[in-house]
């Protein structure tokens, strides 16, 4: 939990210098290989703690420091996702790794693969009563149900680039246990429907549980509040503001916009109201299109697709902030400030063994 408040990046990304430093806003190198190392210490968590936040801070390493370490043409990878910076293939970084037999081969080029692969370890899980559905996006899940049943859990959906979410259940027999669908703790305002029949008392920041003989063909339809929210930063970046689109991060990237990034200040009303849009056709996953307060249009993309093409980009910006949306705008970590009943640890002194 201390990693989760004082050193995960804005982007996911864990350590600055390959150190836990105490400071999200440290400008040290992002390792590639430690925000795996991050992503399966949470993915262990989960499974044992069945805590909905670790599965969203799982989402927003997985959508932005993880898909962002992997670069354009899907060969190289980064050693080192900068908050703000350009991206660099782990060749370059760390080229003292380099072998004749493998020249492409380093610890980061290896350790990605493992960062998205344990998508399978936390995006379902399970035990002999629950099944706990983590992972949104268009998706075919294979696995089992409480009873040791096959379950295939199908997703229609264009998720994160909206939150409409179509859920179909096929199973080799009927079975009643519980299924658990994360409510994200940034989605404010939320429906689910089972079959049609609209369902009660969604919380955000928790799991929603429907308990009910499920049947093959059930249909599960969850639509979640993207909204958009922010991280007002300190120290090294204070008087800057990360912009989330649910769990996607935003960056202003050089490749679509030639503001500098101190000309470029948005205004919370405007960032509200920006039209969000598919940029395959662009060459970014989503495109985001607003102005600054100047009424300069502005295109922002996700964090995974910036600085792809050698680009510059930037995830701290300029924002005024609207005091008519200061649900929105917390200080610090979002996970942290907008969830008020977070698990606190402490530290003792003990034996060697």
């Amino acid at each position: 939990w201390s990693i989760a408040k004082r050193d995960r990046h804005n982007d996911g990304g864990f350590t600055s210098g390959e150190q836990a430093v105490g400071d999200p806003y440290n400008t040290g190198a992002i390792e590639t290989c430690c925000t795996v190392s991050w992503m399966a210490l949470g993915t262990e968590y989960l499974q044992l703690s069945k805590n909905s936040y670790v599965a969203d801070e799982l989402e927003l390493s997985y959508f932005n420091g993880m898909l962002g370490a992997l670069l354009e043409d899907d060969k190289y990878v980064t050693y080192n996702t900068p908050m703000d910076g350009r991206k660099v293939a782990s060749q370059v970084d760390i080229a003292f790794q380099y072998n004749s037999g493998s020249p492409d081969f380093n610890c980061c080029q290896a350790n990605l693969s493992r960062g998205l692969g344990e998508l399978s370890q936390w995006g379902v899980i399970g035990n002999d009563t629950d099944l706990y559905l983590n992972y949104y996006g268009p998706s075919a899940a294979n696995t089992l149900t409480p009873g040791g049943n096959a379950i295939t859990i199908k997703q229609e959906t264009e998720y994160p680039k909206d939150g409409a979410i179509k859920i179909t259940l096929d199973m080799a027999k009927n079975e009643a246990f519980n299924f658990n669908l994360r409510i994200p703790v940034w989605s404010y305002t939320n429906t689910v429907k089972v079959n049609g029949e609209e369902m009660k008392n969604v919380v955000p920041g928790e799991y929603y549980s429907i308990n009910r003989e499920w049947k093959n063909g059930d249909v599960i339809e969850l639509d979640l509040e993207m909204s958009v929210h922010y991280w007002l930063g300190e120290k090294n970046y204070k008087g800057y503001s990360s912009v989330y689109y649910g769990p996607i991060l935003l960056a202003l990237d050089s490749n679509y916009s030639d503001l500098a990034r101190d000309a470029a200040r948005f205004q919370t009303t405007d960032l509200k109201k920006m039209t969000v849009s598919d940029g395959s056709g662009k060459g970014c996953w989503l495109f985001f299109e607003t102005k600054t307060v100047n009424g300069i249009p502005v295109k922002l993309v996700d964090f995974a697709s910036a600085g792809q093409d050698n680009s510059t980009y930037y995830s701290w910006l300029k924002v005024n902030h609207n005091m008519n949306y200061l649900p929105y705008v917390k200080g610090g970590n979002p996970i942290w400030n907008n969830s008020p009943d977070l698990p606190s640890y402490t530290v003792t002194a003990g034996k060697a063994d």
